[in-house]
């Protein structure tokens, strides 16, 4: 496996921290495989099949740290949506329960102009009737 050649998928969900989380990631990994590497030029023995079951190892966790990584982003954006839900359901409360508010008020409103009205007309009943 080459370490600048991991292959990820939907790196479209990291955001800018976990973009550079991955690449300090592959940076590590590709110093300790050179590291690796550059033990293993004195003998190719014993040694060489350990060094690269290490370099193996190195590899491996790099690949379950970069999933970790993707997971845990899209578990972020995930709950950052469904927050974003939740404050999207309260802004329309917020609206209809202003909207209920005023439609109230205009009722109010109107009902006071019609007992307005109503109280005219009775004056004029009463002088027409003195």
């Amino acid at each position: 496996m080459d370490i600048n050649n991991v292959e990820m998928n939907n790196l479209d969900d990291l955001d800018q921290a976990d973009l550079q989380d991955l690449e300090g990631l592959r940076q590590t990994a590709q110093i300790a495989i050179l590291r690796l590497k550059s033990l293993g030029e004195a003998s190719k023995s014993e040694s060489e099949i350990e060094i690269e079951e290490n370099i193996q190892n190195v590899e491996r966790e790099m690949k379950n740290a970069c999933s970790k990584i993707i997971k845990m982003s899209k578990i972020r954006t995930q709950s950052q949506k469904d927050v974003n839900e939740k404050q999207i359901i309260l802004l329309n409360a917020q609206i209809e329960r202003e909207a209920i508010l005023k439609r109230k008020a205009d009722a109010e409103a109107e009902t006071a102009k019609l007992n307005l009205e109503k109280a005219r007309l009775e004056l004029e009943n009463l002088k027409k009737g003195l």
